[in-house]
C-alpha cells in the first residue's frame, strides 16, 4: 500500500477532492481504536459534542450520554480516523449520504450508526476506486530487467538456433538480432565473398518463393520495411550469414557461457 507524505492527488491527479482527503486519512490518520487514553480521545469527544451543534441540540449531554457514544463509536467504527467522524458529521448535515439524516431529537448510538454506516459505505468505494487507480499506475511502470532470467534465455536460444543450424536446419534471423550482434562484436569475418555467398542465397530463395506462387510477406521491424524482392533477398542473406556462424562455432556450450553471464550479458 502506498504511504505518501503528500497527497495522494498528486499521485492521482484526476481524483476528486472528497476522494484524495478520504484515502490520506485512510493512509496518514491515527485510527479511532488506537486512542488508548482521555488525552488522545479528546479530538473524538469535541467532534461528538460538534455533532450535537449542528443537529440542534442544544442543551448539554450528560456525561453517561457522551461516555456511550464515544464508548460505541470506538468499538463499532474504530477503523475509522477522527477526520472521517468530521466528514462525515459535514456530509450527512449537507444530505451527501444516502441515509435518513433526521435524528429526531435523539442523538443515540442507533442514529450514530445509521450515519456512520453510510459514511463507511461511501468511504470504503472511494477508498477501493484509489486502489484500483494506483495499481493501474503500478502495472503501467515499466518493469526492471531481470538480468539473470534474461541470460539463462539467451543461453537457452542459443543452444537450441545451434542445434537446429548444425542439423541443416535453416534459422531465420528475423529483426536482424543476431546479424547485429555479429557485426557489433565482431564474432565472425564477414568478406566479400560470404557477403556476396550470402546475397545469392537471397535471390534464389526469392526466385523459388516467387516461382511457388507465394512470396513470403516478412516483417524486419518499422525501421526497414521490406517492400521489394531485392530487399527481401537482403534480410535472407543476413540470416544465411547466421547460420554461418553457428556452424563455425565447435562448442556451443563454452561459447555462448562467454556471451550470456550476466556480468556480460551481450546486447
Amino acid at each position: 500500500m502506498t504511504k505518501p507524505n503528500h497527497s495522494i492527488s498528486s499521485v492521482i491527479p484526476s481524483l476528486n477532492k472528497d476522494q484524495a482527503r478520504i484515502y490520506d486519512s485512510f493512509v496518514k490518520d491515527v485510527k479511532i481504536r488506537d486512542l488508548n487514553d482521555n488525552k488522545k480521545l479528546s479530538p473524538l469527544i469535541d467532534a461528538v459534542g460538534r455533532w450535537r451543534f449542528y443537529l440542534g441540540l442544544k442543551e448539554e449531554p450528560s456525561k453517561e450520554e457522551l461516555i456511550v457514544n464515544v464508548g460505541f463509536i470506538k468499538e463499532h467504527f474504530g477503523n475509522l480516523s477522527v477526520e472521517d467522524i468530521d466528514r462525515a458529521i459535514q456530509m450527512s448535515v449537507a444530505g451527501k449520504l444516502d441515509v435518513d439524516n433526521e435524528c429526531y431529537g435523539k442523538f443515540s448510538p442507533i442514529y450514530i450508526s445509521r450515519i456512520l454506516n453510510a459514511y463507511s459505505e461511501h468511504r470504503n468505494k472511494s477508498i477501493q476506486e484509489v486502489k484500483i487507480k494506483l495499481s493501474k499506475i503500478e502495472s503501467e511502470k515499466p518493469k526492471p530487467i531481470d538480468k539473470q532470467q534474461l541470460a539463462r534465455d539467451m543461453y537457452d536460444l542459443f543452444i537450441q538456433m545451434h542445434s537446429k543450424a548444425i542439423k541443416g536446419e535453416f534459422y531465420d534471423d528475423f529483426g536482424d538480432v543476431w546479424y547485429n550482434k555479429i557485426r557489433k562484436h565482431k564474432w565472425m569475418d564477414i568478406s566479400k565473398m560470404l557477403a556476396q555467398e550470402a546475397y545469392d542465397y537471397g535471390l534464389k530463395r526469392i526466385s523459388y518463393e516467387s516461382s511457388q506462387g507465394a512470396l513470403i510477406r516478412i516483417r524486419l521491424g518499422e525501421v526497414m520495411p521490406l517492400n521489394d524482392k531485392k530487399e527481401k533477398a537482403k534480410a535472407y542473406a543476413r540470416s544465411y550469414i547466421v547460420n554461418v556462424w553457428l556452424k563455425s562455432i565447435k562448442d556451443p556450450k563454452d561459447y555462448s557461457k562467454k556471451m550470456f553471464t550476466i556480468d556480460n550479458l551481450i546486447t
